[in-house]
């Protein structure tokens, strides 16, 4: 079974390096980096082809904070 990996984060380059972390431990990760919440949270919730397995989230972003994120939609993430 693949496991989907959602990384939100403002920053490109911590992205990378989280992806770049994860696919080194398991190949068969398949990890979707986004650096704009908004977008993220449009395709978590409007667009999900595959159920991810973990959500890691930046606790800080200037355009929406990780417990604005959490409330879209009537959402629990747990953190």
């Amino acid at each position: 079974m693949a496991k989907a990996i959602v990384i939100i984060d403002d920053d490109q380059e911590d992205i990378d390096i989280l992806q770049e972390a994860i696919t080194s431990v398991d190949k068969a990760a398949a990890c979707f980096g986004y650096n704009d919440p908004e977008e993220a949270i449009d395709n978590l919730f409007n667009n999900l082809v595959l159920l991810p397995t973990h959500i890691f989230l930046d606790i800080n972003m200037p355009q929406v904070d990780r417990r604005q994120v959490s409330k879209k939609n009537q959402t629990t993430f747990c953190f």
